[in-house]
């Protein structure tokens, strides 16, 4: 039995990833394929030899954060997930790890991974949300080839120190009661 607190989704649109700002990539559509049955998208990397990354930027008081969301290697097994513009964790898609001590990352069976990064917000500032595609010597900078990247799903922005159950949206927060 899962017994968790009341928690707000504060990212307003979970599971499109067309309301995100692509840098070198793109959030393409992929039916049918989502831990959920639905919908998910893929992020591709171009072939520019650059970053390749996609974000989010959602206003966070000075409170403790979760960001938290659902990946899947195809073609790219390490990504990075910059927290706040401020705090970047990698994780390992193909064995399952987080390579510091700032992230989380939960198996969820067939390549699927919760990765998760929690830290304190130091003002109430906008702040972006960014996940990153690496090379395999986990640059973040490198020359892309237009087809490898990760599926990505369930982004989820959390006032609590650690993440929680996945909540979704769809055009507007969402609050999960206390169990």
């Amino acid at each position: 039995l899962l017994l968790e607190p009341e928690s707000t989704n504060l990212i307003t649109y979970s599971e499109d990833f067309s309301q995100w700002v692509n840098t070198n990539s793109q959030n393409n559509v992929v039916s049918g394929l989502s831990l959920s049955g639905g919908d998910l998208y893929k992020l591709t990397e171009d072939s520019t030899n650059n970053v390749h990354e996609t974000r989010l930027a959602v206003t966070a008081s000075n409170q403790n954060y979760t960001f938290s969301i659902y990946l899947k290697s195809q073609a790219r097994k390490f990504v990075s997930i910059k927290f706040a513009n401020f705090l970047t964790s990698v994780f390992d898609l193909e064995n399952g790890v987080c390579e510091d001590s700032n992230g989380i990352i939960e198996s969820f069976g067939d390549g699927w991974y919760k990765c998760s990064i929690s830290a304190l917000c130091p003002d109430s500032l906008s702040r972006s949300y960014t996940i990153g595609l690496l090379d395999n010597s986990k640059q973040n900078s490198y020359q892309g080839d237009a087809t490898s990247g990760v599926y990505i799903f369930g982004a989820q922005l959390e006032q609590l120190p650690y993440a929680t159950s996945y909540i979704p949206t769809n055009g507007a927060i969402a609050t999960r009661s206390a169990d």
